[in-house]
């Protein structure tokens, strides 16, 4: 019987020591960390994946494979935790990594030979039971330093941090994060190993607003094993209410799978709306832990044509606000017959603030004409006009360079057009108002800087686009387009007065005696039958018409301008007027 105790009794003996050693790493790069005496003190932590480790169990030894064969005496602590991070980055000081730890050994370090692991037995073992394993080790030779180990790593993005100083512990100094991470070997026992564990990335696609028939460009979703062992993943099937809206491309990656520990995986959807409509599917993994895991996808498809009026695009009061808006296009190209446009997100069109000024914060749409090879156009969306009687309306203002002063006048090749065609081709005989410097009924010149308003009509029913073209081919005048407001509306049946700019009240400032100040206003009837101006008047002592309105029968979208002329003849107080 006593020989039956004692035999029962070593074998459970020997059950108890059993223990696995696991290598994490195989690179043969080298670098002073995680155990050095180059610097003074030097300082290392390390994040190893629970995927790396594999399983559970008591951490009793640790060993590190060197790279050259030394005799220096190192006194180091190395710590332990488990810790949900994947990463190190950012970096952050020594205190701050270590905060609620205590050594699991405190000693001395010395002898290494090139090519040999070398192993630190734990004064305390480590119970490690799941989460990321990060080892912290300090070093601290002291003084300058001294030449020592270096040691094998691998590479696992952001997975290392050192921090290295000389004289002086590092307390404060954060050091750098990188990918060098050593190459260990533990020795745990009673090893457990992990399962399997089954992650997706992202958990979910929104793929936002599409236009409908169109289909996106394919978003990633990556699978990967975060546990151990191996994960078989036998099936990823669309489903849910619209699933035929959603695309899924598994040509790089045919199933079945098998991910071992860290390996992943890469499936691609893409989105195709048919309607304009809010579309939901889900894409559904299978794998052999017996559950389902699903990736939730979400888009919605519009019409890109504009049906229902009015329909505004101000250009929005932040830059980002998109520019240029959903489903308009910016190109270059020469208006010709037929004009050749670049590719979509080229030309000289950019989102900047309306009129040059900054405050109240107001985005418009703008061409800097000058030089030699500027030209631009914004298109817009097509536009499906039921019948006739419908416009597009839109605020332009043009001023000198970077300021909201009058524009240079030396400009004589420059041009700003705007043109109302299918979309299919853009021509001259798309043009439906013209503004140059060179003969043009309507003065390039003339449109002022403090903005006016423009209607311009379709015509008969159809489906149109609306393109703002801007050009300059010499170097002379620096002038700044703007255009901002633009609407698609039903034209009204009764005009409307607008006066440009629109303001309560104008200040000439203080001026001369016996000189005079000008201002030009635009009157334009932005609704539709005939707006018919009866008379343009000031009132006051030293305001005047100085220039009248060349028509006053306007009408819709037409515009005509007049001067008012401010004129002291003697000095004092403010004078004031009514327009």
């Amino acid at each position: 019987m006593k020989k039956l105790i004692l035999l029962i009794s070593i074998l459970v003996l020997t059950l108890g020591l059993f223990a696995d050693v696991i290598t994490i790493g195989t690179g043969t790069s080298y670098t002073y960390e995680p155990i050095a005496s180059y610097f003074g003190f030097h300082r290392s932590a390390a994040i190893y994946t629970a995927g790396q480790v594999g399983g559970s169990g008591t951490i009793t030894t640790i060993a590190y494979k060197a790279y050259n064969t030394t005799a220096t005496a190192i006194p180091i602590k190395v710590y332990m935790k488990m810790t949900t991070a994947a990463s190190l980055a950012p970096a952050v000081s020594w205190p701050t990594l270590i905060t609620g730890l205590t050594p699991l050994y405190d000693g001395s370090f010395s002898g290494t030979t090139a090519g040999a692991w070398k192993t630190i037995t734990l004064d305390t073992p480590f119970e490690y039971t799941g989460n990321n394993l990060e080892i912290l080790i300090e070093s601290n030779y002291g003084g300058g330093g001294t030449s020592g180990p270096q040691w094998y790593y691998s590479t696992a993005a952001n997975q290392n941090q050192y921090i290295r100083a000389d004289t002086n512990p590092p307390t404060t100094a954060t050091g750098t994060v990188n990918g060098y991470l050593p190459n260990v070997q533990l020795d745990i026992s009673g090893y457990t190993t992990f399962p399997p564990a089954f992650a997706v990335t992202p958990t979910s696609v929104a793929f936002g607003t599409v236009n409908m028939n169109t289909t996106t460009a394919y978003t990633n979703i990556t699978v990967s094993n975060n546990g151990a062992g191996t994960l078989n993943v036998t099936s990823a099937v669309l489903g849910g209410t619209d699933a035929a809206r959603f695309i899924l491309d598994m040509n790089s990656n045919p199933l079945p799978w098998a991910l071992a520990a860290g390996q992943s995986k890469i499936v691609k959807v893409a989105f195709n709306p048919t309607a304009a409509a809010t579309y939901s599917a889900y894409l559904r993994f299978g794998d052999d832990l017996r559950a389902d895991h699903d990736v939730t996808l979400t888009g919605t498809g519009v019409d890109p044509a504009i049906s229902t009026f009015p329909k505004t695009y101000d250009f929005g009061t932040t830059t980002a606000d998109a520019f240029p808006p959903f489903n308009w296009t910016k190109h270059s190209g020469v208006l010709a017959d037929p004009t050749v446009l670049g590719a979509a997100g080229t030309g000289s069109w950019f989102q900047d603030d309306w009129k040059n000024i900054t405050s109240p914060a107001n985005k418009a749409a703008k061409i800097n004409i000058y030089g030699t090879s500027t030209n631009g156009w914004l298109i817009s969306p097509p536009i499906n006009i039921p019948d006739a009687g419908y416009e597009v309306m839109f605020d332009v203002a043009y001023m000198a360079y970077g300021n909201n002063n009058a524009p240079g006048m030396t400009g004589t090749d420059d041009i700003f057009a705007v043109l109302i065609g299918d979309g299919t081709s853009w021509t001259p005989a798309n043009v439906a108002r013209m503004w140059d410097n060179a003969g043009s009924p309507y003065v390039l010149n003339s449109i002022p800087p403090a903005g006016m308003t423009v209607s311009l009509p379709f015509g008969a029913a159809g489906t149109y686009r609306v393109a703002f073209y801007g050009i300059s081919t010499v170097s002379n005048a620096d002038n700044d387009l703007m255009v901002d407001n633009i609407t698609f509306r039903q034209t009204p049946s009764n005009p409307i007065f607008t006066l440009s700019p629109n303001v309560a009240s104008w200040d000439f400032g203080s001026t001369m005696i016996n000189t005079a100040a000008t201002k030009q206003f635009t009157i334009t009837n932005t609704g539709g039958g005939t707006l018919n101006i009866g008379s343009v008047i000031t009132s006051g002592a030293y305001y005047s018409i100085s220039v009248a309105p060349a028509d006053v029968e306007l009408t819709a979208g037409e515009s005509t301008n007049f001067t008012v002329k401010y004129l002291p003849t003697m000095a004092g107080a403010a004078q004031t007027g009514t327009l």
